[in-house]
């Protein structure tokens, strides 16, 4: 095994060692190249080269990320990244090299070509300039072959530098222009030459000065109107055409075509301007020019068509020039620029090509600007970096400080495609940072925690021990017996010390409990009782004050009596707070429901407006605030959460007896008056025209062997006679009062089958489960009404949208359940949409945090809901699994998160009111 596992190593070193070896190769060709080398040999080894590099590339690429040998994973991703990245920088030593070797050579050719230019465009007026002109031709003609010979070498270099990176150097195509107007120049300068030879031959007066001007002005016209000519033949042969339209780097070539054109026709235009001077000067008329107006007017038409481009790549060129670092918080300007231009060519009026291009580019750039928040790298660490510059084909050797928006310009495409891995290496990023800061932190920690110290100071309790230990041990001493009196008594000392104070800590510990809950005025009755207790106990405490010596408390008389009876007393006061207690929550079960603090709170100060604000809601889910009336003593209305208000007809009056305040306020609408008629007793709504009795599950009271049930005996006669007969069997009236019943059918488990006498004299509506769509619109309605309450501040969350997505993904879930689970295999496995209201209002417990920015932390809870009313019920653990898998699955199509972690990692305690936070907390210390 480790054989194997040393070989593979050893393969990978390998790997390294080559790319090493190449890298340095780069370095020699450079060198190279200095001492001498040929153009063609330079060319050939830079074509080599590159081709290595790629293949070495494709070599790279084909590693495996991991190799698993025996029970060792090995990564070859650090080595995969190192090898990439030196053979990037080779490639890019390879093409700065070739690019560097071009650009020397274009400079050698323009300052040959303006050099000889400037002198050949001299017209030679005396013998002695044309013979200087004569011998520069000669040089020029000499050094021309060589001059052809390095231009042929720049462009085989420049073909390849394109054929291996797609770039090209532009300036190559203008040091072929300039190369053809020195061609021309040598060309026509023998004539020109020879020209002013024969008239200095033949002329030796004034006037054959004179002619000599006139005749060279017109040489000179004519070969101004010859460059012309092959001017506008090179224009209107290499003019930009609308079919270049489509690529960006046509468009930019066509563009650097036009403004170098327009620099060589300005230098034409200047020559023009001279040569209308000279003749204005000789007095020699106009000259004529016959193609300068056709092509100013077709240099200038094209100059309107493509200074759009020009305009809007100038400002693009502004954008792509910022630094990223600076740029990435300012990404709206781009934005805005964006929506500047849409509108600028949308209001123009006119559609061209040019126009449609742009709008075109501006549509590329502009799908781009949403992705660009993805690759703002202010959480990215340096593999975040390389991993975000390999997929979006960014050279790996550039650094953060270098990185400029032009990069992402370039490659936007990619970007848009790559958008998806994008955001989940954000996301991953953001998770990553919080995990590195947790770990900074506790690496900070290591350094600065230290413990805070206190001194140990044995308890009085633990010193009666330890010297009671001693005592027994002296006695097995054979001296013991000279001070077996004296031993005696601090053994019956001690003895007594650690009775008191055995006793005195239990009443301490009772008095802390019950002192304030009687000091808040609890138990009238007791309070005599407790009185006497606090009064000892403080005098006990008082003496302790006074004479702190452990020892002196055996100097108290009567001290033991006193404990035993504060200790008995303390017993019978709590006995009585507890009775007190169970005796409320008997009386009104509701406040079973909260804890003794809060219920001893509420009978405490159960005047208190505040109090009973805060703890009725607790008692009561529909209630979320009363109103009282100006004096706080009495209960006006109630309200819910959604601020809908019932007022109350007979206000209720606040009194001390908290159970018989609760249920006045609840039940006072629902009470009946007895009025006496002439046949009897008459049962009426006291404050309501009509009074609605609902009764639930009619059809669960099993009826007798002779099938019949004495519930439904009483409402058969309820409904048929408007009465019934009292235990007195006297006749009691009922007026105003309408009963409802609901129940499941005859077939559901544990109901029984309705007799026909019954059932012949009510009226029945017969409701069935809604449908799907049906449910998913009630609640949705639910949802947003609970969300606005649990997730106020969410900006997701309050959305209607959400909420019926949320609706839906439950409804879908509740459906499955059904499918899968049924009474057929065990009885309680009977789910209704009760349980889906349930899961609805179960979300009210939980407040999600303001500050979360995602989903996540509502669908936990949301989740856990779900598992704590299907999961828990399900007995077989195939029947866990099966529930698992498509809730899991539900939640991964329809929210696109994987929260198996949050199944089974994740538990929620919730007192009263949970919060979401608590599962923040448990997470991060679990």
């Amino acid at each position: 095994m480790l054989g194997d596992f040393a070989g593979c190593f050893g393969g990978m070193l390998s790997e390294g060692r080559r790319a090493a070896a190449g890298r340095c190769y780069c370095f020699e060709l450079r060198a190279g190249k200095g001492r001498g080398v040929s153009g063609a040999r330079f060319v050939h080894e830079r074509r080599r080269n590159l081709r290595a590099s790629k293949g070495k590339g494709q070599e790279i690429g084909r590693l495996p990320s991991q190799e698993k040998i025996d029970c060792f994973t090995i990564s070859f991703q650090p080595l995969r990244v190192e090898l990439e990245i030196m053979n990037r920088r080779y490639w890019d030593i390879l093409v700065q090299s070739l690019h560097n070797a071009i650009m020397k050579d274009i400079t050698t050719i323009e300052k040959f070509t303006e050099d000889a230019i400037e002198v050949l465009r001299k017209q030679p007026q005396t013998v002695e300039e044309i013979a200087n002109a004569s011998s520069k031709h000669s040089e020029y003609i000499q050094q021309t072959e060589q001059m052809v010979e390095l231009f042929n070498e720049a462009e085989r270099k420049n073909k390849t530098l394109a054929s291996w990176t797609k770039e090209r150097v532009e300036q190559l195509s203008r040091v072929t222009m300039q190369w053809d107007n020195y061609k021309s120049l040598m060309d026509n300068h023998e004539q020109i030459v020879a020209r002013q030879v024969l008239y200095f031959c033949s002329m030796s007066s004034n006037t054959l000065q004179m002619e000599v001007i006139m005749s060279s002005l017109e040489s000179q016209t004519n070969n101004f109107n010859s460059e012309v000519e092959k001017f506008g033949m090179r224009w209107y042969q290499l003019r930009p055409r609308e079919d270049q339209l489509e690529g960006e780097m046509d468009v930019q070539a066509s563009i650097a075509f036009i403004t170098e054109k327009r620099l060589e026709w300005d230098q034409l235009m200047e020559m023009r301007d001279r040569l209308r001077n000279d003749y204005q000067h000789f007095n020699m008329g106009e000259p004529v020019f016959p193609e300068v107006e056709d092509i100013e007017a077709d240099l200038k038409s094209h100059e309107q068509i493509w200074g759009l481009f020009e305009e809007f790549n100038t400002s693009m060129q502004q954008f792509a020039d910022e630094e990223w670092i600076v740029f990435r918080s300012k990404t709206f300007k781009f934005e805005e620029f964006l929506n500047q231009w849409n509108d600028k060519l949308s209001n123009s009026g006119e559609t061209t090509p040019v126009t449609v291009r742009l709008i075109r580019e501006l549509e590329k750039y502009q799908t781009m600007v949403p992705v660009l928040k993805y690759v703002r790298g202010e959480v990215f660490s340096e593999k975040h970096w390389i991993e975000m510059y390999n997929l979006l084909g960014i050279p790996s050797t550039t650094t953060i400080d270098k990185l400029t928006f032009e990069h992402f310009l370039k490659v936007r495409e990619e970007l848009v495609k790559q958008a998806d891995a994008l955001k989940e290496m954000n996301s991953k990023a953001a998770g990553e940072i919080v995990i590195r800061q947790a770990l900074g932190e506790l690496d900070v920690w290591e350094v600065d925690a230290r413990f805070t110290l206190t001194p140990h100071i044995n308890s009085a309790g633990n010193q009666v021990g330890d010297h009671q230990s001693l005592l027994q041990s002296l006695k097995d001493s054979p001296y013991y017996p000279a001070f077996a009196d004296r031993a005696r008594v601090w053994e019956q000392r001690l003895a007594d010390l650690d009775e008191y104070l055995s006793n005195l800590n239990q009443i301490q510990r009772k008095w802390v409990y019950l002192e304030p809950i009687f000091g808040r005025g609890a138990l009238p009755k007791e309070q005599g009782r407790f009185r006497r207790v606090d009064d000892d106990f403080k005098a006990i405490m008082a003496d302790v004050a006074r004479d702190s010596k452990v020892v002196s408390l055996c100097r108290i008389s009567g001290f033991r009596s006193t404990l035993s009876t504060l200790l008995d007393q303390l017993a019978w006061c709590q006995k009585s707070l507890n009775e007190y207690l169970e005796e409320k929550r008997t009386a009104f079960p509701r406040f079973y429901f909260i804890g003794d603090d809060d219920l001893l709170e509420i009978l405490g100060q159960a005047t208190n407006p505040e109090v009973i604000q805060s703890h009725l809601k607790k008692l009561f889910g529909g209630i979320h605030f009363v109103k009282f009336n100006e004096g706080n003593t009495h209960i006006t209305a109630m309200k819910s959460l959604e601020g809908e208000t019932v007022p109350l007809k007979k206000p209720v009056e606040i009194t001390t007896k908290v159970e018989k305040l609760i249920c006045d306020a609840l039940m006072d609408p629902q009470m009946c008056m007895v009025l006496s008629t002439n046949t009897g007793r008459v049962y009426r709504p006291k404050d309501c025209e009509r009074l609605i009795v609902y009764l639930k599950d009619l059809n669960l009271p099993k009826p007798d062997k002779w099938g019949t049930c004495q519930l439904i005996t009483f409402l058969q006669q309820v409904v048929t006679y408007r009465g019934f007969y009292d235990n007195n069997l006297e006749w009691v009236g009922l007026e105003g009062v309408q009963v409802v019943a609901s129940m499941t059918g005859g077939s559901a488990l544990g109901r029984h089958k309705l007799s026909t006498r019954f059932t012949s004299v009510v009226r029945i509506a017969s409701i069935g489960y809604p449908e799907r769509e049906q449910l998913v619109s009630v609640y949705t309605a639910y949802l947003q009404s609970v969300l606005r309450s649990v997730c106020a501040d969410h900006p997701a969350w309050t959305s209607s949208v959400k909420a019926q997505q949320l609706a839906t993904s439950m409804v879908n879930i509740y459906h499955e359940v059904r499918e899968a689970f049924s009474v057929d295999d065990y009885s309680h496995y009977l789910f209704t949409p009760r349980d889906l209201t349930r899961w609805v209002v179960c979300l009210l417990r939980y407040q999600v945090p303001p500050d979360a920015s995602s989903l996540t932390p509502l669908l936990q809870v949301w989740l856990y809901e779900a598992c704590r009313l299907f999961r828990d019920k399900l007995v077989e653990e195939e029947d866990i699994l099966k529930f698992d898998g498509f809730l899991l699955s539900g939640i991964q199509s329809d929210w696109g998160v994987d929260l198996r972690d949050s199944l089974h990692n994740t538990f929620y305690v919730t007192p009263a009111v949970a919060s979401v936070r608590l599962l923040f907390l448990l997470q991060s210390r679990y």
